[in-house]
């Protein structure tokens, strides 16, 4: 699915999450789950990935389709015991830098 640059910011706002437009390279991240799946494993890229952030005045605005979820395979054979590793929906504020 596509997403614009202003869907994706007006939802981040309504979840109360900060929004970012200062500064150089100042990035929101957004995973986009697939709500339409109901919570079942499609073992497809079904979901999308957008990034929004400024260079030199210029806003810009990417959009992947990735997965957010693991396939089956990994979900019935763990190489790890504790299980699989979904990112839990949320805001991550400065867990990552270059």
């Amino acid at each position: 699915m596509n997403y614009t640059k202003e869907q994706i910011k007006n939802a981040v706002k309504s979840k109360d999450y900060k929004w970012f437009e200062n500064g150089e390279y100042n990035l929101n991240i957004v995973g986009i789950r697939n709500s339409t799946t109901n919570d079942i494993i499609t073992n497809k890229f079904d979901d999308s990935l957008t990034l929004s952030y400024s260079v030199e005045g210029k806003s810009l605005f990417h959009q992947w389709v990735i997965t957010t979820d693991p396939g089956k395979y990994w979900e019935e054979n763990l190489l790890n015991p504790h299980g699989v590793a979904i990112v839990v929906p949320g805001q991550y504020r400065g867990s990552h830098e270059v």
